[in-house]
């Protein structure tokens, strides 16, 4: 069988020199999913069977080419001997080959060694083990990628599940909270109960930067799945009001509010959970967000969340009842970032045009600069749904006001000078 040598550009001589160089890692250090099952030596073009078990290519295809029809790993028989490129496991390897030495890396024991320590150990070595990993984790993408795709995650929530309740050690829920948010988790929660419980103590007692982690460990946790998601939003250890109660630190640029918004706005996915947060009160929070001083990528945020409530009813209803939030959303019009306006156009149409609310449109015809802003968004380059979304917002200058002097904007364009 041949195949296909040229759909990985691979880089033998940075893994071959990290192998052979006196100072590079022991073999215990190398993680055992870089290792090719058949040979035992880190894999230098890995690829898949249809079983999903990675080998090194050389390995495997000398394999199969002795006539074995069979997966080494598994022993299953294989319907087909083609294999496909692992593009991620391979940049994986590279980026470990080519990392730091020992010397200007934290070290670690051998995963697994740590890992049934850290299941099995006293309270004080388990503050020892969550700091060592979280040293670790927070040195380079590559320990963060070989963390998240070992058992670690899984030690770590099982970790938060035994420590959640009142009696439990905080400080080693905020331990394993911090690792947590520096891996990628894409496994579904196997107990959502108790690792909301959990999550819910943080957020509720723990120190400034322990919500910070558990928001961020929330949101990963949330984006697993659709269950995991509808689970964790209608938990009954009350998340979201804790999560909204982070909305309100707006006096200082603040990392809270930041995780808390990016958290909101995946719980929101759901109608249910959506329909939920904007009972809670997120549109009067979001209103200060966006007449406050915090930095451009969190004022985004909010506008996705906004986003979000108006394509609901009571998010609609509640957008309009808010003195001076249609405003605020109208100002951050061509403010900010190209989608930070798309989310506040979307809001602005869904109010005024889906919604028909009297009070939005004499709001959006009053705010300064509006019909401007909405020819500008007609001209720039923004989707085609973003500028017929401004041409229907424009109409409303039009019937407010008409001797605002715009009147062939559906035909005709001319060139607008900044505002």
């Amino acid at each position: 069988m041949r195949t296909k040598t040229r759909d990985i550009n691979i880089n033998t001589s940075s893994t071959t020199k990290t192998m052979e160089n006196p100072s590079s890692p022991p073999s215990s250090t190398i993680p055992s999913f870089f290792r090719c099952p058949i040979s035992l030596d880190v894999m230098r073009s890995p690829v898949s069977l249809c079983t999903g078990v990675t080998y090194d290519r050389s390995s495997i295809q000398q394999w199969l080419d002795s006539g074995n029809n069979t997966c080494p790993a598994t022993m299953q028989v294989l319907p087909s001997k083609d294999f496909i490129p692992n593009l991620t496991l391979h940049r994986l390897i590279n980026l470990w080959s080519s990392s730091p030495s020992p010397s200007s890396s934290p070290r670690l024991p051998p995963l697994p060694d740590l890992l049934r320590d850290l299941q099995s150990s006293t309270t004080t070595n388990t503050h020892h083990l969550l700091s060592s990993l979280s040293s670790f984790a927070a040195s380079s993408d590559c320990n963060r990628a070989s963390l998240s795709l070992s058992p670690c995650p899984s030690v770590l929530l099982s970790l938060l599940a035994r420590h959640g309740n009142d009696d439990g050690d905080l400080s080693v829920l905020a331990g394993a909270a911090r690792v947590l948010s520096l891996l990628n988790l894409t496994d579904p929660i196997p107990e959502t109960p108790p690792i909301a419980r959990a999550l819910s103590r943080l957020l509720r007692a723990g120190s400034p930067d322990s919500r910070v982690d558990a928001a961020r460990v929330l949101d990963s946790l949330a984006r697993s799945s659709p269950d995991a998601r509808l689970a964790l939003a209608s938990s009954d250890y009350g998340l979201l009001p804790l999560l909204l109660r982070m909305l309100d630190e707006t006096h200082t640029p603040s990392a809270a509010v930041d995780a808390a918004l990016a958290c909101l706005i995946t719980l929101s996915a759901p109608r249910r959970a959506r329909a939920q947060v904007v009972r809670l009160g997120v549109v009067p929070k979001l209103t200060r967000i966006l007449l406050s001083e915090l930095p451009a990528e969190t004022v985004e945020r909010a506008l996705k969340l906004m986003e979000t409530a108006s394509t609901c009813t009571e998010g609609r209803a509640a957008i309009c009842g808010e003195e001076g939030c249609v405003g605020a959303v109208l100002g951050r019009v061509l403010k900010g970032s190209a989608a930070a306006t798309e989310h506040a156009t979307v809001v602005l149409w869904s109010v005024c045009c889906l919604f028909w609310d009297k009070r939005a449109r004499d709001a959006v015809a009053m705010g300064g600069n509006g019909s401007t802003k909405m020819l500008l968004l007609m001209q720039g380059s923004f989707s085609p749904a973003v500028r017929e979304m401004a041409g229907d917002l424009l109409k409303i200058f039009r019937v407010s006001n008409p001797k605002c002097g715009i009147t062939g904007y559906e035909t005709k364009t001319t060139h607008i000078m900044p505002f």
